[in-house]
């Protein structure tokens, strides 16, 4: 991850749908936001970047804007409409509070695929996943979504860019849970 050596703020590109892994205001949701998201709210769209050493393996952590961090809670699957087989693999991604044993949904690792574009791959074997798709919004499964699954088939829709963002003198701190 020396490609993040130094970087405090990043921006999570979805490489596929050129879109932004967006904080919800409800400081629970996530979701994808188009570029003019950046205009109206970017402040949503930045994530602080804290490493972290876990059994000898070097993670990162996602802290949104609310103070909470990227992840999605280990429901196993069916995160959307289980009874469908198109989405029934998929978690939502949401804003998680970090503590005790649930740190490892909130802990990515990514994985250079190439041309400056990532997989993040979370402690439990599962893969950050951006869903743009009017059937997925039909069926119930959030259309313009950020969800977790260990599907590595549609690789695609796995890659992000890690767009770093400088510090800025009028950028707002993000809380420290």
């Amino acid at each position: 991850m020396e490609f993040l050596q130094g970087v405090e703020f990043v921006r999570l590109r979805s490489y596929e749908h050129e879109s932004y892994a967006m904080a919800g205001e409800d400081g629970r949701s996530v979701y994808l936001a188009g570029a003019h998201d950046l205009d109206t709210a970017p402040r949503n769209t930045v994530w602080a970047v804290e490493p972290l050493l876990n059994a000898g393996t070097l993670y990162v952590l996602f802290r949104g804007p609310y103070g909470r961090y990227l992840g999605a809670p280990v429901a196993g699957g069916g995160g959307c409409f289980p009874a469908l087989s198109c989405c029934s693999s998929l978690d939502a991604a949401a804003q998680l509070d970090r503590g005790g044993e649930a740190v490892r949904p909130i802990m990515w690792r990514p994985i250079r695929c190439g041309n400056g574009v990532v997989n993040l791959r979370d402690g439990e074997d599962r893969y950050l996943r951006g869903n743009e798709s009017s059937l997925l919004t039909l069926l119930g499964c959030g259309g313009d979504s950020v969800s977790v699954d260990g599907d590595i088939n549609d690789d695609k829709t796995l890659r992000w860019e890690l767009v770093a963002v400088p510090r800025t003198h009028d950028m707002p701190e993000l809380p420290i849970m």
